[in-house]
């Protein structure tokens, strides 16, 4: 049933309204009250991971980013420290283990950290009970990035996002049950997104239009993928973000 308001014109709901979301857009951060229990508003969050979230997250402030577009509701700080071809292993600038020891080093406590590697080639992805280290399996270095982030910065809320499947990429579905069985272990409990089964966002050879989710040699966001990455991680970067 269509609606209309009392100048005859289409109903639009105000919150996707697209003057509600250019007024959202035009406040400074901590602009809303914290009467209205907007618990994300002023917080600080940094992201790590590939070129999924390099080229397609934005800086939370300007664009179509999927942090840009979860921001004009949450109200965040947000730092895209994400480097293309990055892993969780390795020694590269952009890996998890220079990216988090940077992170320890430089003594600067987010609110929130999401760590999003995965969809690039890990030549050692470990087991499960591997051992926390920065040099060791995939495995390892998850379980080092964990809890060294935890140790140093016990208020940060740390979740890890499980790449979506693509058929260009290094993320098999072995590998993302593998990182969400890490997820789950005893001595992890660590907050995911699982994006491979979860997220909608799909490779398919029969689509060429980026309907499915992926786009640029079925491995990096279309526009469709994008919105849905966005639609899966606001509600986790909720979750994540402390209330005190």
């Amino acid at each position: 049933m269509s609606m209309y308001t009392s100048d005859g014109k289409p109903f639009e709901p105000l919150a996707r309204g697209s003057a509600f979301e250019a007024y959202l857009a035009s406040l400074p951060l901590g602009a809303f009250p914290a009467a209205m229990g907007k618990h994300t508003f002023g917080r600080t969050l940094a992201m790590y991971g590939d070129s999924l979230t390099q080229y397609v997250g934005g800086d939370g402030l300007t664009g179509e980013g999927f942090l840009t577009q979860i921001n004009k509701y949450l109200g965040m700080e947000m730092s895209n420290q994400a480097v293309a071809g990055a892993n969780w292993t390795s020694g590269n600038a952009g890996d998890a283990p220079t990216k988090i020891q940077g992170l320890l080093d430089a003594g600067v406590e987010y609110d929130v950290v999401l760590l999003a590697w995965g969809t690039n080639r890990d030549e050692n992805l470990g087991t499960v009970e591997d051992a926390p280290s920065r040099n060791g399996s995939m495995c390892a270095v998850m379980k080092w990035a964990v809890q060294s982030i935890r140790t140093a910065y016990p208020h940060t809320g740390v979740g890890i996002v499980i790449p979506p499947p693509g058929s260009g990429g290094g993320c098999s579905e072995e590998k993302a049950n593998l990182m969400i069985q890490v997820c789950r272990s005893a001595d992890m409990h660590v907050p995911y997104l699982d994006l491979w089964h979860e997220g909608y966002i799909v490779a398919s050879s029969s689509i060429k239009d980026g309907s499915n989710g992926l786009g640029f040699q079925d491995v990096h966001l279309s526009t469709a993928g994008r919105d849905r990455y966005a639609s899966a991680l606001m509600p986790f970067v909720q979750r994540l973000c402390p209330f005190t």
